[in-house]
């Protein structure tokens, strides 16, 4: 007999969209590190987001060598307090959708936004942990084959 599932039981999964916050120092250059996610589910407001911690710089700074540390340490803690500032506004804000388009459009400094990525999720707040590893910690290189089958795209 299949199991009923109680009110408590059930958590809905909610439609969520996402992006990913790059760190892109020299525009003329065109690249960048991925340094955070942010993610925003329209149907319960939730904005959550998670940044690279201030101290762990390593990555970034090794790939932009020239770069001085403190120019990302500086910027990090610049966004933290926007996107804190942005989900305080959040709870009072009634159209959210048209605050978060504006917080993700392109402009000319070093922090970039990519595209909108969507998402169907239980929990924002895991959700977006675990899009935090994929995409600035590479958590899918720890996948077993992961190197035979970016060789394999090579030949």
């Amino acid at each position: 007999m299949p199991k009923v599932l109680s009110g408590k039981d059930y958590k809905m999964k909610q439609a969520c969209k996402y992006n990913i916050i790059r760190f892109q120092p020299y525009a003329e250059t065109q690249e960048f590190a991925n340094i955070g996610v942010i993610l925003y589910a329209p149907t319960t407001g939730e904005f959550v987001f998670k940044l690279l911690p201030q101290n762990t710089y390593g990555r970034v700074t090794g790939f932009f060598s020239k770069l001085d540390k403190t120019v990302l340490q500086d910027t990090l803690k610049l966004l933290k307090g926007e996107l804190e500032r942005v989900q305080k506004m959040g709870l009072e804000f009634k159209d959210f959708d048209l605050l978060y388009n504006e917080l993700i459009r392109p402009r000319g400094g070093v922090i970039q936004h990519s595209k909108h990525f969507a998402r169907f999720t239980e929990n924002p707040a895991d959700t977006v942990n675990e899009l935090f590893e994929h995409y600035v910690h590479h958590s899918f290189t720890e996948k077993v084959g992961h190197e035979e089958r970016m060789r394999a795209s090579i030949t």
